[in-house]
């Protein structure tokens, strides 16, 4: 495993940590949490998902997550680990995953060989309509500060990505306006440039709309996208 892999998990534990000790009512009171830079294999991805953040449900004690203190939590080393083999693992991946798999499934790809998964921000929150007014500013706030530095950073552990589906959530972030998944990315993916249609129909960055509608959109865009992972060449990120 390279040393980046292990830095970046390493940072954003840091960051996790810090984070619940100036904001503790951000999150549920769960031992078990900690921070998701990325789900599954993303030295071997050709294709990633991209949803909000991780489920905070992830962490309930059947799922074997280790207490996370002082003195028995995860090092980033094992964090990594886990994280790079979570869709191999003898635990089942979450079922927001599911829906996921089988709209894969219909491309030719899977979790299981050449996907992945990440989320524009990676600390498993308390659900937004359990915050307060001043909880939910907060946190808002910490998304659009830390947001385009961790998806830049987690973009380059990735060696053969060349699809990317960002899958639809939404969160209030002002009065009458919203962050929604795909125009997020879009707008914070300085290196995406020149290579996104706007109307939100061309790779290598697509939008998926909800999980509900996913597996009928990839199937009835099958034998395009199969083309596309077979010709076009992989998205390098750098620094």
């Amino acid at each position: 495993m390279s040393n980046s892999i292990v830095g970046l998990v390493e940072k954003e534990m840091v960051m996790f940590r810090n984070l619940r000790r100036d904001h503790p009512l951000l999150f549920p009171q769960n031992d078990r949490l900690y921070p998701i830079p990325f789900f599954g294999d993303v030295r071997r991805a050709e294709v990633l998902t991209i949803a909000l953040n991780p489920a905070h449900p992830e962490f309930s004690e059947d799922r074997r997550w280790p207490i996370n203190n002082e003195s028995n939590a995860l090092t980033p080393l094992a964090l990594a680990n886990r994280l790079l083999s979570y869709f191999h693992s003898q635990t089942p991946p979450h079922k927001f995953f599911d829906d996921c798999e089988i709209a894969l499934r219909t491309i030719g790809c899977s979790y299981q060989d050449n996907a992945a998964h990440i989320d524009v921000y990676p600390f498993p929150t308390e659900f937004g309509g359990n915050l307060n007014p001043s909880e939910a500013a907060i946190l808002r706030e910490t998304i659009q500060e830390h947001s385009t530095q961790h998806l830049n950073s987690v973009l380059q552990l990735f060696g053969r990505l060349k699809l990317i589906i960002a899958i639809d959530f939404a969160v209030p972030i002002a009065q009458g306006e919203w962050m929604i998944t795909y125009e997020y990315v879009r707008r914070r993916l300085g290196s995406l440039s020149g290579l996104v249609d706007r109307e939100c129909l061309q790779p290598p960055l697509i939008r998926g709309g909800g999980r509900a509608g996913l597996v009928q959109l990839l199937a009835g865009r099958r034998d395009e996208l199969q083309s596309f992972l077979r010709t076009a060449p992989c998205l390098l990120f750098s620094p």
